[in-house]
């Protein structure tokens, strides 16, 4: 029957407020700003996100939520579920980010109060403030700020950022020293997979770059990825005999955002690993290619972060044509090793870096 338009309720009555952001990893990640925007807003309040259940491990240690509700995906569980949210009862039910088709009618259903979201959802008629964001074209993490916004505060927008459990941490560093890498080496990480194709940058590229590293003085080289990029990361490791690099492969995101933080740099597509770096300080170059970096960049990155991608004149539908799949993927295979080595002296600041030919050569 939908909702008449109501205002928000008034911040001092405010006990319980529901955040919902159950799309990607990186979107999780880009949601945090909100997240600390509502802890600004209603800081006597009791805060529950609504996260997908992949990465919901990720906020189990941060201060800024109180309980956790996992989305099992699209209509699963939906007993769980609507019994979850209708015990919390929120004042606010605010949809971050939530695709999903049954998410605004779970928030309806929830019993909230004030419900606000995007007005692009086919059941925005359930809001009481679908959202018409002032720039589609803008940094994604400021489309989510104005979710919060509509329910009537104007908190001050803070970097992504993620907290990690101590214990985690701790293990971390001795599964590095377990692989082998010494205190006082210097790590850098490569992540060689990619969500999509059109993200995956070409494997003789990773190759090239990953001798380059392998060269350089004190430092160390690793692959991380998820078990299913093994394959790709055995394959590449292969090629460099006389001082393989190590391999990191694991399923539980916590565990790998732990072993990000001893790396002094991460290389990457424009995956969820990039935008955890990003909100654990770890330096960041990331490749672009199909998507827009000024929508979903790195965004105010508390360590330096560089963006690499192809001149418009490589396609002429860069930056954002939002291709999954791209024959041949001229974008990505337009970045070549030198300009990340290129990218991790100049931009990253990584002082022992040599560039040699690499650069010069376009290697």
């Amino acid at each position: 029957s939908g909702r008449d338009s109501r205002s928000a309720p008034a911040s001092d009555s405010v006990r319980r407020v529901l955040l919902t952001s159950t799309t990607a990893l990186g979107d999780s990640v880009m949601f945090t700003p909100a997240l600390s925007a509502a802890r600004q807003c209603w800081p006597k309040a009791e805060i529950y996100v609504f996260l997908h259940r992949r990465w919901a491990k990720l906020f189990q240690a941060d201060p800024r939520v109180d309980q956790i509700i996992q989305y099992p995906g699209k209509f699963r569980r939906l007993g769980y579920v609507l019994g979850a949210l209708r015990a919390v009862n929120p004042d606010l039910a605010l949809i971050i980010h939530g695709n999903d088709p049954d998410i605004v009618p779970l928030m309806y259903l929830s019993g909230a109060r004030f419900i606000a979201g995007w007005s692009t959802s086919r059941f925005a008629f359930l809001m009481d403030r679908p959202v018409e964001f002032s720039n589609m074209k803008g940094p994604l993490v400021e489309r989510f700020l104005e979710v919060i916004q509509a329910a009537g505060c104007e908190p001050t927008l803070e970097s992504p950022k993620l907290y990690l459990p101590s214990d985690m941490l701790d293990r971390a560093r001795d599964n590095w020293r377990q692989m082998g890498l010494e205190d006082s080496e210097r790590l850098v990480l490569l992540n060689p997979g990619g969500s999509h194709q059109a993200k995956q940058w070409p494997e003789e590229n990773w190759r090239r770059l990953l001798s380059l590293l392998s060269e350089q003085r004190d430092t160390r080289v690793a692959l991380i990825g998820a078990p299913a990029e093994s394959e790709l990361m055995n394959r590449l490791a292969g090629t460099i005999p006389n001082s393989p690099p190590l391999i990191v492969a694991r399923n539980d995101i916590v565990e790998a955002a732990a072993l990000l933080t001893r790396a002094q740099a991460l290389v990457a597509p424009d995956s969820g690993l990039a935008h955890v770096a990003t909100a654990l300080g770890v330096p960041l170059a990331v490749l672009f290619g199909p998507d827009d970096p000024g929508v979903t960049g790195p965004y105010r990155p508390s360590a330096p972060a560089a963006v690499i991608m192809a001149e418009s004149s490589v396609c002429p539908k860069l930056p954002g044509c939002r291709r999954k799949t791209c024959e041949p993927n001229k974008c990505m295979a337009a970045i070549t090793p030198g300009m990340v080595l290129a990218a991790l002296k100049n931009e990253l600041k990584l002082d022992w870096i040599s560039l040699g030919k690499s650069s010069k050569e376009g290697a």
